[in-house]
């Protein structure tokens, strides 16, 4: 096992990254779900992901983009208390 600990994120950001620069640049030929013709920072996970993503709060499930998730501002619970 590989200890990456927070290096995953950066990992991850810089994934989504450059498959968005792929997808800009046509390198990429992957289809993107029914309606969604862009892919960047501000796509809406809903049309990313449809019937996979969902969240309790109604605004949060509507209008979290990748830049908000990725950002940990998604409104995510937490399961634990302080």
């Amino acid at each position: 096992m590989f200890f990456l600990a927070s290096c995953s994120k950066a990992f991850l950001a810089s994934a989504v990254g450059i498959l968005m620069d792929d997808f800009a640049s046509q390198r990429n030929q992957t289809s993107l779900p029914h309606g969604l013709s862009t892919f960047d920072w501000d796509t809406k996970v809903k049309d990313l992901l449809p019937g996979e993503w969902g969240l309790a709060d109604k605004w949060a499930h509507e209008q979290a983009n990748i830049r908000d998730v990725l950002s940990h501002v998604s409104g995510m619970l937490r399961y634990y208390t302080i």
